[in-house]
């Protein structure tokens, strides 16, 4: 089941406050768009993700290690269904 946009949207905020951008891929001014779906359960535990690589090996990793760090999520609205899924995006962009 999708989450809720306001579940979500709280989800990404998490994630992003997670981002770490490798000090290597900015000095080489590597710059990138990945996408993602995260899978909760019921108390906000990532039971999976998935990320449309960008093709920069320590960006790519970045975002995986985002989702992972973002975590333990919490818990989502009880609308019944015993996981939600989340679908977002990290950004590596340079100023």
């Amino acid at each position: 089941m999708y989450a809720p946009p306001d579940y979500a949207e709280k989800v990404k905020v998490r994630v992003n406050a997670a981002i770490v951008y490798p000090a290597d891929a900015k000095h080489f001014l590597q710059q990138c768009w990945v996408e993602y779906t995260l899978i909760v359960d019921r108390n906000g535990r990532m039971l999976s993700y998935k990320i449309n690589n960008c093709g920069d090996d320590r960006l790519d990793a970045a975002a995986e290690a985002a989702l992972i760090k973002g975590g333990p999520y919490p818990p989502p609205p009880d609308t019944g269904a015993s996981s939600y899924e989340i679908f977002g995006a990290i950004v590596f962009t340079l100023h």
